[in-house]
């Protein structure tokens, strides 16, 4: 059969696509039950927002469904509007939803609220759920599908319907008929799961595992774990002598003691096939600020981009009197809050150009004796 647009078949948006989607929610998603049809009762700090939803469902998992209508095809901006819906809906409690659903039913608020609590039972524990959007019109342009596409791999439930009417041969009839377009049935449980496992996985690297010294134990040779326990242990004798505010962290490829202000004083990293590091946090260049290097038998540069002045420790003999650095460090930062800046623009300095020292096996730079010495 032919395609038609809905508005050659006679349709209009509000009298028949609205009553048609209304009194067939399946067509919109399964397990709905419809709560109002055009609200526009919205009030945002005491206004009144003149905006008008055109139908509102409550599915059984407790989330409303905003359903915005268009007869042919949806306007590029379709899709902003119902974030906008959504935004408000948000704001909705199971108290406002009774009272809407009550409204045109007969129905005193109490019943209202008994209707929908035992159609969506996990309204009693907690209100409702996260609000969710459905797009239905005749088509979509890629201006409104590419938009949907993003905003749901961001987590947000957003999908397009499409209506279409097509004409019966031969009459003076057409069938009119839905179909899901985003997104597709068959990549949804899909789409939901990688999301799921994103979001876990942008949750575990916000919140990183603390790391124990067995576990260090199975990844280093001996030899570097005792640089680096011997280093550390240093460092918290020194920490617990002065009675510091800080904060010991154990991670996969480093070390550290937090201080108030949100930044590592001293930080141990663990480098593969490479010495174990040790540094200080300073505000500018070692060199700019006259400072005499305390460990002159050690390989050393000046990270200019984390604001570190660090020192490779190849073996457990070579492990320095750590408590020099950190007084020079703790002398030039305050107690708390951020670490000062160098007044005026930083320029890059020397050793930051080297790409590093020749023991990491850079053989096309050469640090500056600067960077050697210190």
């Amino acid at each position: 059969m032919d395609e038609m647009p809905l508005a050659a078949a006679g349709l209009k948006e509000r009298q028949d696509l609205q009553r048609w989607i209304t009194e067939h929610p399946e067509l919109v998603g399964t397990g709905l039950v419809l709560v109002t049809t055009e609200f526009d009762r919205w009030e945002i700090r005491d206004h009144k927002v003149a905006d008008r939803l055109d139908a509102l469902f409550l599915d059984t998992g407790g989330a409303p469904v905003v359903a915005e209508l268009k007869r042919d095809r949806a306007a590029d901006t379709v899709e902003l509007q119902a974030l906008k819906y959504a935004a408000y809906c948000s704001q909705l409690t199971l108290d406002d939803l009774a009272e809407e659903y009550a409204r045109g039913r007969n129905l005193s608020l109490d019943e209202a609220r008994q209707h929908l609590v035992d159609h969506a039972p996990v309204l009693e524990d907690g209100g409702p759920r996260s609000v969710k959007i459905r797009l239905i019109a005749g088509s979509f342009g890629p201006a409104v599908t590419s938009v949907v596409l993003w905003l749901h791999e961001y987590g947000i439930d957003i999908g397009c319907i499409e209506v279409s009417a097509r004409r019966v041969t031969g009459g003076n009839q057409a069938v009119i008929s839905a179909r899901q377009l985003l997104p597709l049935p068959e990549a949804e449980d899909y789409l939901v799961r990688r999301r799921r496992k994103e979001q876990e996985e942008e949750q575990g690297r916000a919140s990183p595992t603390e790391w124990t010294w067995e576990a260090y134990a199975a990844q280093l040779e001996p030899e570097r774990l005792g640089v680096v326990r011997r280093l550390f242990d240093q460092v918290t004798r020194y920490v617990e002598e002065q009675a510091l505010p800080w904060t010991p962290t154990l991670r996969a490829w480093w070390l550290g003691y937090q201080r108030p202000g949100r930044y590592y004083v001293p930080v141990i990293t663990l480098r593969r096939e490479n010495p174990i590091e040790f540094a200080v946090k300073l505000p500018d260049d070692p060199d700019r600020l006259k400072l005499t290097n305390p460990y002159p038998h050690l390989k050393t540069w000046w990270d200019g981009a984390n604001r570190q002045w660090t020192w490779a420790i190849p073996s457990p003999d070579d492990v320095p009197d750590v408590s020099l650095a950190l007084e020079l460090s703790r002398k030039l930062q305050p107690e708390r809050g951020p670490m000062p800046r160098p007044a005026g623009k930083p320029r890059l300095a020397d050793g930051d150009k080297a790409a590093r020292p020749n023991f990491r096996g850079d053989s096309t730079t050469t640090a500056p004796s600067s960077l050697e010495m210190g």
